[in-house]
């Protein structure tokens, strides 16, 4: 009988001493398992903050790339004008711009705060003498005219040289007549593309009469 409850109770050890193994043994399993899922959450965040950063400088490097190139990011034209043409001081609220190259030589700069007509012959073209303005519009245009027999190409026309890359005519128009006199300009172009022509018109800044200024990216247009 003794011997019999001696036999129980031993049994009883092993099975009690089987059951806290098996918990400490699930225990560390579930440490294991914890530790290892929070690497891969870290190593996940990790990913997602270099990515967007990445993008970001990606984004950054587009915007410097548009800035940096020949052309500027958009047309941006301001006149500086006061006393009886103070109505027309101030960034130009431009509509319509292009320049009208002609076999590749002759080009006539329009920047306009209005939509400009299409003819029905010849399509869209640089107005010809006094333009057709809209009510409250504005068009100011400028004749680049090359060296004698060479093709319209990037740098300095001046609307005070008589020879060589010069500005042949230029023009500021309101709906009720021409602006005179304005401000000697010039125009920088730098870059006469197939599709686009950009540059930069800078006027004297000493001068009392109205001043056309600022920078410019237009469609090129002609032949």
């Amino acid at each position: 009988m003794i011997r019999r409850l001696l036999a129980m109770i031993g049994a009883v050890a092993l099975v009690l001493a089987a059951s806290g193994c098996g918990s400490d043994d699930t225990s560390d399993t579930t440490d294991v398992t914890d530790a290892t899922d929070a690497a891969d959450d870290d190593a996940t965040d990790d990913d997602a903050t270099d990515d967007d950063g990445a993008d970001d400088d990606a984004d950054d490097g587009d915007e410097a790339a548009a800035s940096d190139g020949p052309c500027p990011v958009e047309t941006a034209i301001t006149i500086t004008a006061s006393g009886d043409d103070a109505d027309i001081d101030g960034e130009m609220d431009l509509e319509m711009t292009f320049i009208d190259i002609v076999l590749g030589q002759t080009g006539t700069l329009v920047l306009a705060t209005y939509e400009l007509e299409a003819s029905e012959q010849f399509g869209l073209r640089a107005p010809v003498g006094q333009p057709d303005v809209d009510d409250g519009g504005i068009i100011f245009m400028a004749t680049l005219l090359p060296p004698a027999d060479e093709d319209l190409a990037p740098g300095d026309f001046s609307s005070e040289d008589s020879e060589g890359q010069r500005i042949g005519n230029y023009s500021l128009w309101t709906d009720e007549s021409r602006v005179l006199p304005l401000a000697d300009i010039v125009i920088t172009l730098t870059e006469v593309g197939e599709d686009e022509v950009c540059g930069e018109i800078t006027a004297d800044a000493d001068s009392s009469f109205p001043q056309v200024s600022g920078e410019f990216v237009v469609e090129r247009i002609g032949s």
